[in-house]
């Protein structure tokens, strides 16, 4: 849970609500994009009842400047980097500020690599973009 006093109270948010804004954020892709742990393997961002909690494999936190959100992903090369990046950080800001009244102090996205056809063959990269 991450906790946030101001003067109007306590705002209290789980980091799942956060990484589901992620995990949708990813979704908008259509399966160009995958979500990763630290070492670059595909994380599972839906099953039969709905998004999978990955909040594990993300590093988000909460201090008195605001929330500090760095996740992994896997992108199909051809992607603009800047373009995808752009567009997840301004889709998860929108989303936390809708849900939680705050902006991100922070965010960072690591892409681990860039694949093919498959996502069998992918070139390990460590790019890591910040907002």
């Amino acid at each position: 849970m991450l906790e946030l006093t101001t003067d109007f109270g306590t705002i209290t948010v789980s980091k799942n609500v956060i990484s589901r804004i992620i995990s949708e954020a990813v979704d908008e892709f259509e399966g160009e994009v995958h979500l990763t742990n630290r070492k670059g393997k595909p994380l599972k961002l839906k099953n039969e009842n709905g998004f999978v909690e990955n909040s594990s494999a993300m590093d988000i936190k909460l201090s008195g400047d605001g929330i500090y959100i760095r996740f992994f992903v896997l992108m199909k090369i051809g992607m603009s980097i800047s373009a995808v990046t752009n567009r997840m950080f301004d889709y998860i800001t929108e989303e936390i500020l809708a849900a939680t009244g705050m902006t991100p102090a922070e965010m960072a996205i690591v892409i681990t690599g860039m694949y093919t056809k498959e996502i069998k063959n992918v070139g390990k990269r460590n790019i890591e973009v910040k907002r």
